[in-house]
């Protein structure tokens, strides 16, 4: 079991280096919309980019209505 937990605890940091080694930046923290390009992140910091993906997981959800499959 604690090999496991290592390899998962190392995989962020492995995806994390590809990002960059692709110029992707990365950041950590609290973060709220407050235009369509710009986020607030942590209480001060704004950042503003033409794409910004927010991944808050694993995977994401399953939406369990119609047409769910698409987004």
């Amino acid at each position: 079991m604690a090999f496991k937990q290592e390899f998962v605890n190392a995989m962020p940091k492995k995806i994390e280096k590809g990002y960059k080694q692709n110029d992707i930046d990365t950041y950590h923290g609290a973060a709220c919309f407050i235009t369509n390009d710009s986020i607030k992140k942590n209480e001060s910091e704004i950042l503003k980019g033409d794409k910004i993906v927010v991944a808050t997981g694993a995977r994401p959800r399953q939406l369990r209505f119609e047409g769910g499959e698409h987004l």
